[in-house]
This record gives C-alpha cells, sequence and structure tokens, in this order.
C-alpha cells in the first residue's frame, strides 16, 4: 500500500519529537493524575468531590488542604484558598485557614485567604479578595465589597 500524500508532508525528524513529546506528557499524566494536568493544587480533592464540589474549569485552582469546605460548592478557573501568610516556625493550625459554607460559588480568581467564614449561599465575585467574614446568601466583589442583593436591591444585613 502506498504512503498517504499526507505522512510525506510531515518531516520525519519532528513527527518523531512530537510523539516522544506526546509520550512523555502521558507518563507524566499518568504519574502525577489530574493535579499536575490540569495545573491544581488541591489538598483533599477527593473529599470535595465526595461533598459534592464542582470545578467547571479547573485550571489554576489552588485549595488548602486544612479548608473546611461545605457541600455543593463551586469553585471556577485560577481560584486561591488558603491562609494569609506563611509562618515562620512552619507550624500551621487549622484555625488560620478559611471555612466555606455550603452552595457557595467562587468565581474565577478570586482569592480567599486567612481565618474567615463564608456563610452558605454566598456567591464571591470574580477577582475578589476576601479577608473578611461573609454573611450567608451575601454576594460579594473586589477587596471585601458586600454587594447589593439580586431580589431587593439592598445591601445584605441591613
Amino acid at each position: 500500500m502506498a504512503t498517504p500524500f499526507w505522512i510525506k508532508l510531515i518531516p520525519v525528524k519532528s513527527f518523531r519529537k512530537k510523539l516522544k513529546q506526546k509520550q512523555r506528557e502521558k507518563e507524566f499524566r499518568e504519574r502525577f493524575r489530574a493535579k499536575v494536568a490540569f495545573s491544581c493544587d488541591i489538598g483533599d480533592f477527593d473529599a470535595l468531590q465526595a461533598n459534592g464540589c464542582i470545578f467547571p474549569h479547573p485550571v489554576g485552582i489552588v485549595i488548602s488542604r486544612y479548608v473546611k469546605v461545605g457541600r455543593g460548592c463551586v469553585f471556577y478557573q485560577n481560584v486561591t484558598v488558603g491562609m494569609r501568610g506563611y509562618p515562620c516556625d512552619g507550624k500551621t493550625e487549622p484555625e488560620e485557614y478559611p471555612q466555606i459554607g455550603n452552595n457557595v460559588v467562587v468565581y474565577s480568581g478570586a482569592v480567599i485567604v486567612g481565618p474567615v467564614k463564608i456563610g452558605d449561599n454566598a456567591v464571591i465575585g470574580a477577582n475578589a479578595v476576601v479577608t473578611q467574614d461573609v454573611p450567608a446568601g451575601a454576594p460579594t466583589g473586589g477587596l471585601r465589597r458586600l454587594l447589593p442583593s439580586v431580589e431587593t436591591g439592598c445591601f445584605p444585613g441591613r
């Protein structure tokens, strides 16, 4: 059987190089699982999945293993959840990490740091930096700004 014309168009050297690269990538993915394939560092991924957490765009997500996450949370791409700084003595207490309630939606680029509590059904907007507690059901955006509720047009808790 004759060689197909499109095979003749591919230089042999670059084809072999690309094939080796794909083989190396496959071995790398098999060795380190989805954690590296999606560039995520999720401390207790199995527990989060068991709680029903969803990761629609699993790229660049960093969630510390000490973070307490409720059921049914949604984390979009490039979300960071962890402690505020690195301790000098290397010892960290679980109380220094965020606690996220049930059914919280965290949109892309959001950062939740420090010992904060996010209430149930809260929404953390894109690129928000959360360093203070967020009440239940409150939409939050920017640098820890509470946004008016969609239904009432009023700020939550007022």
